[in-house]
């Protein structure tokens, strides 16, 4: 199953250094294949740039995504409406570990599944 993975959910990954998409897939019973769009990249890299820890974190991010499927929505519009967009036209799951979006996600129809901090896992689906 893909998912679209956010930029707040790959911070979350990088810091935490937890296989936590493995930790979803058992909670799904079922294989996920994450997706990162253009934008997300694009969101890292200016982290990256900003020195501290969380550019450092961000350079992480980078590693983790770099491995996984990428995507150019071809939306000129925020990174969070892109996400919600390409969310209810594909039809898939987006992955996030930001309260707002995961509430954004939720009023506009769409599927997702929201990770807190300590890396418990909420789904909404």
């Amino acid at each position: 199953m893909e998912a679209l993975l956010d930029t707040s959910f790959l911070m979350l990954i990088a810091e935490v250094g937890r296989d936590i998409i493995s930790i979803i897939e058992d909670r799904l019973n079922d294989r996920l294949e994450p997706v990162v769009i253009k934008s997300v990249i694009d969101e890292l890299v200016e982290i990256s740039r900003r020195g501290g820890k969380r550019a450092l974190i961000a350079k992480t991010a980078l590693k983790v995504a770099s491995s996984m499927k990428r995507i150019d929505s071809g939306i000129d519009v925020s990174t969070d409406e892109q996400l919600v967009r390409l969310s209810r036209e594909m039809g898939v799951i987006v992955i996030t570990s930001d309260f707002e979006m995961s509430r954004r996600l939720r009023e506009s129809g769409c599927r997702y599944i929201y990770v807190n901090k300590r890396g418990e896992v909420y789904l909404n689906l």
